[in-house]
């Protein structure tokens, strides 16, 4: 942008100001606020103008990051979500967590409106937790899951300069649920392994239970990942809900359940040569359908497992990933700390695995309490 600064006599003094051209070829004159004397020297004008100048390329970039504002301003939703919100959670998520901000996100366009992102307002919130509620039938917790992810795309979106104000910021928006992860008691886990033993099914709880892993990680596990001499998984970004590599150490039950797979893995490939034809074994899945090279999806595990845990008159509000809690649960009971806890969960931090399990964690201080004498 063209520019100069330019005197102008006013009263017994020059008063200098900022001559600029908009884009639209319009000439704007704007106050510097800086003047000096009609019988001012030639230091003092020199001085004054060289403050003149400083402040008018100030006005100048704030003119110019102003009218970038009111040109993002008026910006769909629908396209801020397609070409930079989304660009940014597919290239820096996982692919669990890409569903569900994705979806999420598109939910909310879908009930709100594709409006500009700066319209929105607290009453969109409201209204899109009541008509998931209502008329989508969708539990709260669900909700809150959803809540929580939209609110992340405007705070992304926020701190990105894409919006202007946060509609959601310093909103309580979130229902009011128990947040307790449901978990199996050690009975219950006793009646599932009994029942399904001997069965693929069988050997997935097993292997779910003694480790914690997610059914996630359990389905898209391959070969390579698998480390037989120093007995660990090495899981890549790519399945991790955190978007970070993970390396899971397995203990002798784990272990020797991928030894089963490992076996069942190789006796099939024997038998069935024309279904590994060019596909190496460190490609293939390890939790893999029988004369197949495919995997077990997540929705078939599960739906395994819950005929598995009806047989057995296990709650419906139990799911596959209730293992998860257990195996946190029950190391806790028996004594583990919740730092080591933490670190076998991949959680982002001990704080994490506290909000979930500290009334388990509770128990282990009983004996700390009862340093304090009589």
């Amino acid at each position: 942008m063209d520019y100069k600064i330019y005197p102008y006599k006013r009263g017994n003094s020059y008063k200098l100001y900022l001559r600029y051209k908009e884009p639209n070829g319009r000439k704007r004159n704007l106050s510097t606020g800086i003047s000096y004397p009609l019988k001012a020297s030639s230091k003092q004008q020199v001085e004054a103008k060289r403050k003149a100048e400083k402040i008018g390329l100030q006005m100048l970039l704030d003119l110019k990051a102003k009218g970038q504002q009111k040109k993002q301003s008026t910006e769909k939703l629908s396209n801020f979500l397609e070409y930079k919100y989304f660009v940014h959670v597919n290239n820096n998520m996982s692919e669990n967590s890409k569903r569900i901000y994705i979806n999420a996100l598109n939910r909310f366009l879908n009930i709100c409106g594709n409006r500009n992102i700066n319209e929105y307002k607290r009453s969109d919130i409201q209204n899109y937790k009541m008509h998931r509620l209502n008329v989508d039938g969708v539990k709260k917790t669900t909700i809150n899951i959803e809540l929580r992810s939209i609110k992340a795309g405007f705070n992304w979106g926020l701190k990105n300069e894409y919006l202007q104000k946060h509609p959601f910021r310093g909103l309580d928006f979130m229902f009011e649920v128990d947040d307790r992860r449901e978990e199996l008691s050690k009975e219950q886990i006793k009646k599932l392994l009994k029942y399904t033993e001997g069965t693929m099914i069988g050997l997935v709880i097993r292997f779910g239970y003694n480790t914690g892993a997610r059914i996630g990680m359990i389905s898209n596990m391959k070969w390579k990942m698998v480390n037989f001499e120093e007995r660990y998984i090495n899981f890549p970004a790519s399945i991790m809900k955190s978007n970070k590599p993970f390396t899971m150490p397995l203990n002798d039950q784990a272990f020797n359940i991928v030894q089963v797979w490992y076996s069942l893995a190789k006796k099939d490939r024997k038998y069935n040569p024309d279904e590994y034809e060019d596909l190496p074994l460190k490609e293939c899945y390890v939790v893999q359908k029988e004369r197949s090279s495919g995997c077990y999806t997540v929705s078939g595990i599960q739906t395994m497992f819950n005929r598995a845990k009806e047989a057995v008159g296990i709650p419906d509000k139990i799911k596959f990933h209730s293992l998860r809690h257990s195996f946190a649960t029950h190391l806790l009971e028996n004594g583990a700390d919740i730092y080591s806890v933490s670190k076998l969960m991949a959680h982002s931090s001990v704080q994490v695995t506290a909000s979930f399990y500290d009334h388990t964690d509770a128990l282990n201080y009983r004996d700390v309490a009862n340093m304090i004498g009589q």
